[in-house]
């Protein structure tokens, strides 16, 4: 839970003090990496269903840190898109019925952050995690 809070804490600041920009390229490449792991780990799900296979390997080792990793700087930087679409509905005056889709936008980042931090966690060997 602290390295969500530390990590949304980070985007917020860095939000509030303009240090973000996010041009239209961005928004795109955050989307299609998102989608890409969407589907890596759908291909692992499905593989793992399979006797006698382990998946593509990303429920521990190297490869499975690297997609946490990465899982966790895409969980940041979508938190960071979700901040501007909230600033650009305040400042463009949306309706409030608008306002849900923006609340469940930012939650639901939160809490995929949340589990990617804590899947990492996991694949991380015990004598490295200090409790």
């Amino acid at each position: 839970m602290l390295g969500t809070m530390t990590s949304s804490a980070a985007v917020l600041a860095a939000h509030r003090l303009r240090w973000t920009r996010i041009a239209r390229r961005a928004r795109g490449l955050a989307g299609a990496t998102g989608l890409g792991l969407l589907l890596l780990a759908a291909a692992d799900l499905l593989l793992s269903a399979l006797p006698q296979t382990d998946g593509l390997g990303l429920r521990g080792g190297g490869l499975g840190i690297l997609t946490g990793a990465v899982g966790v700087a895409l969980g940041t930087s979508f938190l960071t898109l979700h901040l501007r679409r909230v600033r650009s509905a305040l400042t463009r005056g949306l309706p409030r019925e608008e306002s849900w889709l923006a609340a469940f936008g930012l939650t639901l980042t939160l809490v995929w952050l949340y589990v990617e931090t804590v899947r990492l966690l996991t694949l991380a060997p015990q004598e490295d995690v200090l409790y």
